[in-house]
């Protein structure tokens, strides 16, 4: 049985899609570098990284998250900036919200759910910053600067969390929706 590569995600709204577009079409000046822009199709906030999972375990898993995930509360998380997160040693360009509390309550309840599921012991991080991944970068040795689009005023509605599957193609990875896990109405 091959394990499947899954995660945790939380899909973004056309509107917020637009506004990272935009930011994208902003930076064609770094086209140049060897940097891959994030489809828009694959744009969504990780809540939990998973890694392989066992085919025969993905229904009790999905079983598991419906019934947590209903007793979960919607909240919002709020935009914040475009960044290069590591920028002495760039890899990534992300569209990273404000740190939220409840967030982070939230992927850490993934996580202690999930792990008995997990074929890799992967640790939680500690610091769970909601973001969006732009770009991924390649051996960059130059300054990289980013042109900062304008902040989308909208905030993300956090209602739901889906299972993703992450799958390797010839011209990149493609994720795909499992499973949706609506949260508590009020």
């Amino acid at each position: 049985m091959t394990p499947q590569r899954l995660f945790l995600a939380i899909p973004v709204p056309k509107k917020l899609k637009d506004a990272f577009l935009e930011c994208q079409v902003q930076n064609q000046h770094l086209e140049k570098l060897n940097l891959k822009w994030t489809p828009e199709n694959n744009f969504h906030v990780t809540l939990f990284f998973l890694g392989n999972v066992l085919p025969h375990n993905i229904h009790p898993l999905t079983q598991t998250l419906q019934n947590v995930f209903s007793e979960i509360e919607p909240f919002e998380i709020e935009f914040e900036k475009y960044l290069l997160p590591h920028i002495h040693d760039p890899r990534m360009i992300w569209a990273r919200f404000r740190e939220n509390e409840k967030f982070f309550q939230l992927s850490k309840k993934a996580f202690q759910t999930c792990r008995k599921f997990m074929e890799d012991r992967l640790p939680h991080s500690k610091n769970q910053i909601p973001h969006v991944t732009m770009a991924r970068l390649k051996d960059v040795n130059e300054r990289i600067d980013l042109i900062q689009s304008p902040i989308p005023s909208e905030k993300l509605n956090i209602d739901h969390v889906e299972l993703w599957l992450s799958e390797r193609e010839s011209n990149g990875v493609r994720y795909k929706s499992l499973a949706a896990f609506p949260f508590r109405e009020d």
